[in-house]
């Protein structure tokens, strides 16, 4: 969803604090969104998007991407830029957080379900927040990408409540 009406974009690399100039940009020449998205959708299905760089990128290995379904209590570890609290307090600042997947059917809503999301139980503070949509849930010794965020509940008002869903393998296939 972060690509819908998107003009210009750009992909920063080996920078932790958005808005400081650092690391390196590099502009990206197409966007393929996956074409059963519907940006009106509850459930966020096919809510991804691949970018193609105006230069490739040489120095380092592509993060591996898992493919088989992530099974229930297994650690995660959550990467983005998103702020820390409902106050937007700390947007911009690259943290990471380990937590555990949940049963999806805690969501309480049918659309959301283990076939189509990897989901969290935020309620101890560790969940994402505001302006992490598309950072990566990793998994295993290898931190291989298990799925990317997408979105959390209409229902939540707040960031770090319960529970979280985010994009889940099925999405990255």
């Amino acid at each position: 969803n972060c690509f819908e009406n998107a003009t210009t974009v750009q992909v920063r690399l080996d920078d932790s604090t958005l808005g400081d100039n650092g690391g390196t940009t590099i502009a990206v020449t197409e966007i393929r969104k996956h074409p059963e998205f519907d940006l009106n959708s509850t459930t966020w299905n096919h809510d991804i998007a691949m970018l193609k760089l105006a230069t490739p990128v040489t120095d380092r290995t592509p993060s591996a991407i898992r493919r088989d379904p992530v099974a229930l209590a297994t650690q995660v570890t959550q990467v983005g830029y998103g702020v820390r609290d409902n106050n937007n307090n700390g947007g911009g600042q690259l943290r990471s957080l380990s937590t555990t997947s949940v049963d999806c059917a805690q969501a309480g809503e049918s659309g959301i379900t283990n076939a189509n999301l990897l989901c969290f139980d935020a309620s101890d503070g560790t969940g994402s927040c505001y302006g992490d949509g598309g950072a990566p849930s990793l998994v295993g010794s290898t931190k291989a990408v298990a799925g990317l965020g997408s979105g959390a509940l209409a229902s939540i008002a707040s960031c770090r409540s319960t529970p979280t869903a985010i994009g889940r393998r099925g999405a990255l296939s």
